[in-house]
């Protein structure tokens, strides 16, 4: 279970209520997802500052909502990817230029894992919302079609794809 789902969970997915008390289980909520939130973001975006923009943007769509919404864990996801996809859209069109995270911020782990880090910001839009979803967050197939809207029988297929494509790459990554 991600922390954002831990969050919602605190919450007792409970995100209805007065005004006053909404409020203050959407401050809740923030506090105990907002680390997560930004992780995936800057994930899926590589940019650290458009990372934080597609976050914001994505919990300010959420406090506007807050008070009908009965899954805030999901729908928070679900912007987050949504706004990734509009991101590698602008991309695509040449409307900006992003600069890449460094190997370091990207994986907050040891340099030996920069190459894979490298090769997962390479993946199609689709593989690598998936390969994120699925390891970072650890969702399940259900959890990342409802995050992605793709079909559940799809998840699966795309993933593996992914993980062929990076095993693929490692394989022939020079030693």
């Amino acid at each position: 279970m991600s922390r954002i789902d831990e969050a919602d969970q605190a919450n007792g997915g409970d995100t209805a209520g007065g005004s006053t008390a909404g409020a203050g289980a959407f401050d809740a909520f923030y506090l105990a997802s907002a680390p997560e939130a930004i992780g995936l973001a800057a994930l899926l975006v590589s940019s650290p500052e458009d990372a934080q923009d597609l976050v914001q943007e994505a919990f300010a769509g959420l406090l506007q909502r807050w008070e009908l919404i009965d899954n805030p864990g999901g729908y928070l996801r679900r912007s987050i990817v949504n706004g990734a996809s509009n991101t590698y859209r602008r991309r695509a069109r040449g409307r900006f230029r992003i600069e890449v995270l460094s190997r370091a911020e990207m994986t907050r782990a040891e340099p030996a894992l920069d190459y894979l880090a490298d090769q997962i910001e390479a993946l199609p839009p689709k593989q690598r919302v998936v390969i994120v979803l699925k390891f970072y967050l650890q969702l399940r197939d259900k959890e990342i079609a409802e995050a992605t809207g793709m079909r559940p029988g799809s998840v699966g297929p795309t993933l593996n794809r992914a993980i062929r494509r990076l095993r693929t790459e490692m394989h022939d990554a020079p030693r």
